[in-house]
């Protein structure tokens, strides 16, 4: 721009558009430590110069500044902003300008202009940095160790606030170097020693303005205050893998800190009453005893005790800091921020001293050639050297306002992934970068209702599945399983509305379970049709460790008996094994087993609805009026195969139509019951190894019959010692040696002597050596011959020995 330069003026501006197309007329800006630095350039162009925003926004813009003593200052940064305003007319030139703002601010800036929430893992607060300050020049000044945290969450907020959030709890402060067309971000974390002497001159000379103005670079103005800070900070946490440790830590105040030349005492008016508590104090989060892979690595939850002394610390640092402060103004053009400065002529407050922030203020003169009319002032706020530095805690974390929902992931293949405290990995919907595994975010506790030591209750969120997740405090860094819920994809297992009576639990069968394939429990209350229906998908294991009572179609108030049968079916084996006590099956009747002691006999039955005996007062109540049941109280065994009855020890007693249970229960007299009916399509064997075997029939037939008509028709009994057939007095006996028929006043007996036969006045008896009959009278006849013959001898004695008949013979 011919006529119109910027070379000799104070200050002066570089533009993508060249040099001098934009003057600086004027500017404001501020800075400090740990604060984006901002500048509002006032510029002139002259017409008819067309300014295209395009050429200048996002692009860097640089602010020089000349010194007193001739050394140059740079501001550098980049256009965030730009407004154009009216057209003037300068006096003196007579020349139209057209005035334009500029807002200059640093590339770390522009991150406030990135939103998002993402996930960061395994990585400390450095490393996390780095990703969000590429493609910004910076340098990491840090001498602390950083642990990496298991999770750390940018949730809804800016990549500037997030970075700010991170460096301030962690006591990272930042400054800026500025050159001539760049910047750079410096971060450090040392509190005490970490600024070098301000640059173009750190000694500053104090001399009081009082009215008008000076020319000389002076300090004009020098205010300083103390601060009563809190005297101590406690944090408390919580780790649900210490659950007894309270984690507390504990920082005091200084005692007192040097400014200037004068001690401030800080551990002032009791300063330990002056207590900042914090709960949760933030270090435990980081940390986890769990692998992301589900391993041990339990060895980390000691950090928890040194970051938590960290934090503290660094907390009472940033009070510390605070306590003591000066503030001021100068026409210093060299003061910048994050740098130490020497204070002199001072009547009390000479010495060293940070920097803080700075406020700018300054503007030219005319544009001519040669004009260097100028005016600066600044207003700036120091720190004395000697006190702790930390940032301020000026960002807030952000918060959660309510529950969210995430999908359950785990590795491929895997259906259910947890760790040994039941916790589970999921993804947010909002999670654009994970990648839907087990790397997705770090483990999450799982909500329940009840959680004892080595009891309560367990159902583990399984891969696919949308969960609700909960964030304790609102902390998006700690988030909590506290339910499941639906979505298209995984809808419930029956179709509604039509089943909304219904309440349950439905599992399915891991790994690679199909849909016929679950575990069942559901409660249906429809009017009329409640049930409640139970499937196990394979086995079913019930253990009732005292007594197990079912009840099947017993209502209580019912005034009638009630309808209720009971059937099983099983495909393959049953065993019931009664170790101790005794087995009561009642069909028809009721019987109280718990009332029959070992010692004692069964218990009495009686009809339902009768009322028990005197020690039985606990059955049903029927009224007096009621009928007894038409028909009931039968029993069936239905059996396809083989039958086995093993009694180790003891007795086996089958009664049917007990006289005893109807003496007991007349009631059961008016049933004309009591007939068993067995019926074997094959063969039926019966072995009692020990013991004894009876049939008894007080009333009643036995009959025995083999028709002929089917194959066989034998009937066989074998004894070891004796068979005995018995019919009042008469009788049959076979034992090994005889056989024995008995009638009252007679009896036949064969045995290997011989043959036996007696009556009350006489007897036969054939032996292989002897024949003899005796009696009153004795007869021998045959209807055509009757011989009595010896080899050796045949004798015939008697007192009247009569031999008779048409031919005799004798000899």
């Amino acid at each position: 721009m011919p006529g119109y330069t910027q070379d000799q003026h104070v200050f002066a501006v570089d533009t993508p558009l060249g040099k001098d197309v934009l003057l600086l007329r004027s500017f404001r800006g501020t800075e400090g430590i740990s604060e984006p630095f901002d500048y509002q350039l006032d510029l002139l162009a002259e017409n008819p110069v067309n300014v295209q925003f395009d050429k200048v926004l996002g692009q860097a813009v640089t602010v020089r500044f000349r010194l007193a003593d001739g050394s140059l200052r740079w501001v550098n940064g980049v256009c965030y902003e730009m407004e154009a305003g009216a057209r003037e007319t300068l006096e003196a030139e007579n020349k139209t300008f057209t005035s334009y703002r500029v807002r200059v601010v640093p590339k770390l800036s522009l991150l406030g202009l990135v939103h998002r929430s993402r996930v960061f893992q395994q990585l400390s607060v450095p490393e996390i940095l780095e990703q969000l300050l590429a493609g910004i020049s910076h340098e990491a000044r840090l001498t602390a160790t950083y642990d990496a945290r298991e999770v750390c969450v940018q949730y809804r907020e800016s990549d500037l606030a997030f970075a700010s959030r991170l460096m301030e709890e962690e006591g990272i402060f930042y400054t800026f170097e500025h050159s001539a067309g760049d910047h750079k971000m410096v971060l450090r974390d040392r509190p005490v020693g970490a600024f070098d002497p301000l640059p173009g001159g750190a000694t500053l000379i104090y001399e009081a303005l009082v009215g008008g103005t000076r020319d000389e670079d002076r300090v004009q103005a020098w205010r300083k205050r103390q601060t009563l800070t809190r005297g101590k900070v406690t944090f408390r946490d919580r780790c649900f893998e210490m659950p007894t440790n309270d984690l507390e830590r504990v920082e005091s105040v200084l005692p007192q800190v040097v400014a200037g030349t004068v001690t401030h005492k800080l551990a002032l008016a009791n300063p330990e009453a002056r207590e900042l508590y914090g709960f949760r104090g933030g270090h435990v989060k980081p940390y986890d005893g769990v692998a992301p892979g589900g391993g041990d690595q339990s060895g980390n939850l000691q950090k928890i005790f040194t970051y938590g002394t960290q934090r503290a610390k660094v907390v009472m640092e940033r009070e510390d800091a605070r306590a003591v402060v000066a503030d001021g103004w100068s026409n210093l053009r060299q003061l910048a921020s994050g740098y130490t400065v020497t204070l002199t002529k001072h009547h009390e407050d000479n010495g060293s001293w940070v920097v803080a922030s700075v406020q700018h203020a300054g503007s030219n003169a005319m544009f001519r050639s040669g004009g260097d009319d100028f005016s600066y002032e600044n207003a700036f706020v120091c720190l004395p050297s000697a006190a702790r530095f930390r940032p301020a805690r000026v960002t807030p974390r952000p918060v959660a306002r309510g529950p969210e929902t995430a999908l359950v992931v785990g590795p491929p293949g895997e259906e259910i992934f947890v760790d040994k405290y039941g916790r589970v990995k999921v993804q947010f919907y909002w999670d654009r970068e994970g990648q839907k595994d087990a790397s997705s975010f770090a483990w999450l506790r799982v909500a329940t209702a009840l959680a004892g030591p080595g009891w309560g209750s367990y159902a583990f969120p399984r891969v696919g599945q949308e969960v609700l997740v909960a964030f304790e405090d609102g902390d998006p860094d700690e988030p909590i399983v506290v339910g499941a819920v639906y979505n298209a994809q995984n809808m419930p297992p029956y179709r509604l509305p039509d089943t909304k009576r219904r309440t349950g639990l439905k599992t399915k069968t891991t790994p690679q379970g199909k849909l016929h394939e679950f575990h069942e429990l559901f409660f249906d209350d429809s009017k009329g049709k409640e049930q409640v229906y139970f499937q196990s998908q394979k086995d079913f294991h019930r253990l009732v460790k005292n007594n197990d009572k079912l009840q099947v179609g017993v209502r209580n108030g019912d005034e009638a008996i009630p309808e209720g049968s009971q059937e099983q079916e099983l495909h393959r084996n049953r065993t019931v094994n009664v170790k101790l006590g005794s087995d009561v099956l009642g069909v028809g009747i009721v019987v109280k087993p718990q009332s029959w002691k070992d010692d004692q006999p069964p218990p009495t039955p009686y009809l339902w609805g009768q009322g028990a005996p005197a020690a039985q007062t606990d059955a049903p109540v029927r009224s007096a009026s009621d009928s007894l049941p038409a028909k009931g109280g039968n029993q069936a065994v239905y059996i396809l195969n083989d039958r086995t009855v093993d009694l180790k020890y003891g007795n086996d007693a089958l009664v049917v139509g007990s006289q005893a249970v109807k003496k007991a229960s007349p009631e059961l007299s008016a049933l004309q019951h009591g007939n068993q009916t067995v019926e074997v399509a094959n063969d039926r064997t019966v072995t009692l190894h020990a013991g004894n075997d009876k049939l008894t029939i007080e009333k009643g037939n036995l009959d025995v019959s083999l028709p002929g008509a089917m194959p066989g028709g034998k009937v066989t009994i074998s004894a070891a010692t004796s068979i005995e057939l018995k019919v009042g007095t008469s009788s049959l006996k076979i034992d090994q040696t005889s056989v024995t028929l008995s009638l009252p006043t007679r009896s036949v007996k064969l045995d290997t002597g011989g043959v036996e036969i007696k009556t009350t006045t006489g007897s036969v008896k054939v032996t292989d050596s002897e024949s003899s009959v005796s009696g009153i009278t004795s007869k021998l006849s045959g209807i055509a011959k009757a011989e009595v013959s010896g080899s050796a001898m045949a004798e015939l004695k008697g007192a009247i020995v009569t031999i008779g008949g048409g031919i005799t013979k004798i000899g």
